[in-house]
């Protein structure tokens, strides 16, 4: 074997082994997520395993409805408009989320994080435009540009993009007389494989 295919091949490794580590995501810690859970007041309205408020869903109470990442990222999508509308009636400022509290928060709600079956690109594409996401994110419209991404992107990525950007993805929204569009787990799953494409 010549030295520049060897090179070459050398480089692909490194290069399918660097991407490989970027897609990990974050590991959340549910004594923290607990903690937050109560510093950012969802306990007021979530119930977690039988503590909590009742104004909103119970969190973690049956098996397979909150026990993934995915699972929570699409509650928190799905019901964002009416977490808003409840926490300005009750005088409270929406927070800013990172991506290792989304973990956190997960993990808490969770209990025991059951892994994500893998999203489908092709597919993911498919819900992308049809839930509106290309029509403000590949095109100029103020909202960050999701052409090309320079990391990998998981569902904490998501959640604390939806708590950074959500007020200005619901007005552009109104704006276009659209609804908000809920998603599944699977969804948010398939539609994080087509912009892991995007890398």
């Amino acid at each position: 074997m010549d030295m520049k295919r060897l090179i070459g091949i050398s480089a692909s490794c490194y290069l399918f082994i660097v991407s490989a580590l970027a897609a990990q995501t974050v590991r959340g810690d549910a004594k923290r997520g607990g903690e937050l859970f109560q510093k950012m007041k969802c306990v007021s309205c979530h119930a977690v395993r039988g503590t909590g408020g009742s104004v909103g869903p119970a969190l973690g109470a049956k098996p397979g409805t909150h026990d993934s990442a995915n699972a929570v990222a699409a509650a928190m999508w799905s019901h964002a408009v009416k977490m808003w509308e409840a926490m300005e009636k009750a005088g409270m400022a929406q927070p800013k989320i990172s991506q290792q509290q989304a973990a956190d928060l997960v993990a808490y709600i969770a209990g025991k994080v059951r892994p994500d079956p893998p999203g489908d690109a092709a597919r993911g594409r498919k819900v992308y435009e049809a839930k509106l996401c290309a029509s403000c994110h590949d095109q100029y419209s103020g909202a960050p540009e999701f052409t090309r991404l320079t990391e990998a992107v998981s569902p904490y990525w998501m959640v604390a993009g939806l708590w950074d950007h959500g007020r200005g993805m619901l007005s552009r929204i109104v704006e276009r007389k659209a609804a908000w569009q809920e998603l599944t787990a699977q969804e948010v799953g398939d539609i994080l494989a087509y912009l892991n494409t995007r890398k």
